[in-house]
């Protein structure tokens, strides 16, 4: 099973904002997917919100641990 479900159905945007660690001045960088993302995942997926929402901060977590091939 692929670790990346919903990463190749993101727009250029928001795979940059999932890879992002760090804003402006060194400040750590806190992602949180928009609601209409959320929402247009959850219709193309078949999942919840919630889940959606958890599926991407697992891919986030997988995506920053392979940062050198993402």
């Amino acid at each position: 099973m692929s670790k990346l479900v919903l990463y190749p159905l993101l727009s250029q945007r928001s795979r940059t904002a999932i890879k992002r660690v760090w804003k402006r001045w060194g400040h750590a960088y806190e992602y949180r997917p928009r609601r209409d993302l959320v929402t247009r995942l959850s219709h193309q997926t078949g999942l919840n919100q919630t889940q959606v929402r958890e599926q991407l901060e697992r891919e986030r977590q997988f995506i920053l641990r392979h940062r050198e091939y993402y």
